[in-house]
């Protein structure tokens, strides 16, 4: 091979390896921050007695996007919610028998961890007496 021949295969190679090196940096590049640009709210999720409320249903909403995404919390109370866009959120904590507690303009910032603790009341009881029979009628002497 000659010297003309050597200078452009080194040069061929070179090129081929540099834009192979650019290719695998270009694909891997959206990996490298990608935690770096979320947020995480976690917390427990309680009665009025400060008893935990297990499998209780937690749903985030981005306020902007009207986007919903819902977790649960665990047997011990606690959730956590990862992988979410800096943004301004509304949370909503409900389980059977409670009534659901929310917290809104929640605001996250990039790789912010935040903690919200929900308190949940019992539905109020509401007692309902139905009236089935009406007063007997009565002739006063008036009537006569």
């Amino acid at each position: 091979m000659s010297t003309h021949g050597r200078r452009l295969w080194s040069v061929a190679v070179s090129i081929t390896l540099v834009f192979l090196f650019l290719a695998v940096l270009l694909l891997s590049a959206p990996t490298w921050g990608q935690a770096s640009y979320t947020a995480q709210i976690r917390g427990v999720v309680k009665d009025q007695s400060g008893a935990v409320v297990p499998k209780a249903t937690i749903t985030i909403t981005n306020d902007a996007t009207g986007i919903s995404e819902t977790s649960r919390s665990d047997d011990h109370g606690l959730y956590v919610l990862t992988g979410l866009r800096p943004a301004v959120y509304t949370i909503k904590a409900d389980a059977a028998s409670f009534r659901p507690a929310e917290e809104n303009n929640v605001v996250l910032q990039v790789a912010q961890q935040a903690t919200i603790d929900f308190t949940l009341h019992p539905l109020d009881l509401i007692t309902m007496v139905e009236v089935t029979t009406a007063a007997p009628y009565v002739r006063t002497p008036a009537g006569w």
